[in-house]
């Protein structure tokens, strides 16, 4: 795994909300009228009023992850059209983030199921099994509990473990929401410097639909 999803917390993601018919090219998303849209895990995300939010992740991705791919990025980000590429040439990426402050952000980030190293995950038990796995030994990274729970949000089922991020001899509360959707993990990750932090981000999910 590298270091991205380490530093992203050794991520544990998952959960079913599968659809019927995957789109033929994987999506980043883009935020149009105050709404980040994302066409391939069919997201709308209304921004809270006064949040700020960043979208530039395809852009960044391409840049960091696939040198020859920066002018299409660039060009075709800058006009707000989808950047358009096979899921299949896709590992692992941020898509979106949304800040209430320095202290309080959200991350959007997903992941080929069938591109994780040494793994065959079938089904989101075994999912779950590699994740757990992960973060247990990630050193950065304290579950509160092995235990996860089901939560619906925006009319998808996700699962939810919460822990401790230590960076630095500095600690953040976090929330790990996992589902999967088209071949891929998708995780939304909570970061706060404390208890009152992290209910102002548990607002904003209830702006995310499916």
């Amino acid at each position: 795994m590298n270091n991205v999803k380490k530093v992203l917390v050794a991520v544990v993601f998952l959960t079913v909300a599968s659809c019927n018919t995957v789109p033929d090219n994987f999506d980043w998303g883009y935020v149009i009228e105050g709404s980040y849209q994302n066409k391939f895990f069919d997201i709308a995300w209304q921004i809270p009023d006064n949040w700020e939010y960043d979208d530039t992740y395809a852009q960044q991705w391409a840049k960091t992850a696939n040198p020859e791919f920066v002018r299409l990025a660039e060009a075709v980000y800058e006009s707000k059209q989808r950047i358009k590429m096979p899921p299949q040439q896709v590992k692992e990426t941020l898509l979106f983030r949304l800040n209430k402050s320095e202290q309080a952000s959200i991350l959007l980030y997903a992941e080929n199921l069938s591109l994780i190293e040494g793994a065959d995950i079938k089904d989101l038990d075994d999912y779950m099994v590699q994740t757990l796995s992960e973060a247990k030994g990630n050193a950065q990274i304290t579950l509160d509990s092995e235990d996860y729970e089901s939560e619906r949000i925006g009319g998808a089922t996700f699962y939810k473990l919460t822990g401790t991020l230590s960076v630095h001899n500095t600690k953040a509360l976090e929330q790990y929401y996992f589902t999967v959707i088209n071949g891929f993990g998708l995780t939304v990750l909570l970061n706060a410097q404390d208890e009152t932090a992290m209910v102002e981000l548990e607002k904003a999910l209830e702006f995310l639909s499916f």
